[in-house]
């Protein structure tokens, strides 16, 4: 599939409002204040890799659209243009390595989290799992001789 054409596509056909309830919607822009979502539909070198695929964009947009699906064709699209796409998920794979997670979580998502009435998540012992399972797996990878970000 040619991925660069589609998204090229995408961006010429959007029905994007530029509302801004995507960017209002979304967790990443609390961390990354600069951060507009719909950008994905009206911006050439829109990063895509700051996108934690919860959807919220997705459930908000009163056009319909979903920027998330939008970040994850660029993020392809990239990767067939010989672009820093691998840089971007060596960041990645080294902030997974060392919180556990992506992005920064804690305290401020659980209390966003009780306030809409759900429970709060373990997010210790969940960046916790994920650094023992990440070590397990570098440690395979390493035997295979791939680097994938460490």
């Amino acid at each position: 599939m040619n991925w660069v054409a589609l998204y090229e596509g995408v961006m010429e056909g959007s029905r994007c409002r530029e509302c801004g309830a995507c960017s209002e919607a979304c967790p990443i822009v609390d961390v990354y204040p600069s951060r507009v979502v719909h950008e994905v539909y009206v911006r050439r070198g829109f990063d895509p890799w700051l996108c934690c695929s919860c959807q919220r964009c997705a459930s908000v947009c009163p056009v319909g659209l979903n920027p998330r699906d939008e970040m994850f064709t660029l993020r392809r699209s990239l990767q067939w243009k010989d672009s820093n796409a691998e840089k971007q998920v060596a960041v990645h794979m080294r902030n997974l390595k060392k919180r556990g997670f992506l992005f920064p979580v804690g305290e401020v998502s659980n209390d966003e989290r009780l306030e809409t009435g759900l429970q709060p998540i373990a997010c210790e012992k969940i960046a916790s799992d994920i650094k023992k399972f990440v070590k397990c797996f570098d440690r395979v990878m390493e035997t295979f001789a791939v680097g994938w970000g460490g």
